[in-house]
């Protein structure tokens, strides 16, 4: 980690993005049978414990030593965002991350088909304001309350959140970009099909509903329009971790997402039309030949029967032999 002036400890502190949005009634219940006893918030779930659930012991970790530890550096935290489908944890152990995970699958909706994560500098500074900066999450020292650093905590951890869940649709995007531009390269050879249009038509589609119609990634939850300084702190975690301007490079190649499909498209239409074109030009072609053979006086006395007599009769001819060629 990095050295940060008047940083008093450390603490771990690691975001999990697995699921698109958790069941909040499932999640209570299954926090519950763990023995966490959760607290509800507007936007998210609070579990709090100074000991590790015996579930999660790893023996194979180094016990912690309490002697000289700070009370912040006891507590362990846990935010769970049902709207992100991301928990993010506080002071915990992976061993505690992985019996988390293994918690909250049940309540999941749409479960990631690979969990996302991001690990968080963390340092606990002596400081009168907590911020967020290039080296990480300062938390100040000293708080008034509990609920305080709570407070805090969910605050950043929601930032946090919000850039995960946009690293979900990045990936998203780059999946659909890296299936389209196969095709671009390859289409004089091999036109998509309609199917492979419809296709990645869709995908655009979704992802456009999932950055701008579903997602709330520009928006400062409810929650902080009270409460200036939490608001503030919100927004300084996702100004840091590039939220504002990696929406804008998202949309931007979304619109070139979009130009790509317009191509494809067009392709197609083109490649309709001139089918179109061809059927009709030997359509026309065939009602010619008809009208002129019906002014034809040898069209008059054709039958099919001699036709088929013809055919008959050039099927079981002999092959003609070859001629070997002349000996010299």
């Amino acid at each position: 980690s990095r050295y940060v002036r008047n940083s008093m400890a450390e603490i771990r502190c690691v975001a999990y993005r697995t699921a698109e949005e958790y069941n909040v009634r499932l999640l209570q219940d299954r926090l519950s049978e763990a023995g966490l006893h959760p607290t509800i918030y507007p936007d998210g779930v609070h579990v709090q414990f100074s000991r590790d659930p015996k579930e999660a012991y790893d023996f194979s970790e180094p016990i912690r030593s309490e002697e000289g530890v700070s009370p912040m550096q006891r507590q362990r935290h846990v935010y769970f965002f049902q709207e992100y489908g991301s928990f993010v944890s506080w002071n915990t152990t992976p061993a505690v991350d992985k019996f988390l995970r293994s918690v909250v699958v049940p309540a999941e909706k749409n479960s990631a088909r690979v969990v996302l994560s991001e690990d968080m500098d963390c340092h606990i500074v002596d400081e009168s304001s907590s911020r967020m900066s290039a080296e990480g999450i300062m938390l100040m020292s000293a708080y008034a309350s509990e609920e305080e650093l709570v407070q805090e905590q969910m605050a950043f951890s929601q930032g946090i959140t919000m850039s995960l869940e946009l690293e979900d649709r990045e990936e998203m995007l780059e999946a659909v970009l890296g299936e389209i531009e196969p095709i671009l390269e390859d289409i004089l050879q091999h036109p998509p099909s309609a199917e492979v249009c419809r296709r990645i038509m869709a995908k655009e589609i979704t992802l456009r509903r999932l950055v701008n119609l579903k997602s709330t990634l520009m928006d400062t939850p409810d929650v902080y329009w009270e409460d200036h300084d939490l608001e503030k702190l919100f927004e300084n975690t996702r100004d840091n971790l590039d939220v504002p301007r990696r929406i804008g490079r998202l949309n931007n190649r979304l619109e070139h997402l979009h130009q790509m499909i317009e191509v494809l498209k067009h392709d197609r239409q083109e490649r309709l039309s001139t089918n179109l074109e061809i059927w009709i030009i030997a359509l026309i072609a065939v009602e010619i030949v008809c009208t002129l053979a019906e002014k034809s006086e040898y069209w008059e006395e054709f039958r099919w029967e001699q036709l088929g007599r013809w055919f008959r009769q050039f099927a079981t001819s002999p092959t003609p032999p070859t001629s070997s060629p002349p000996e010299e």
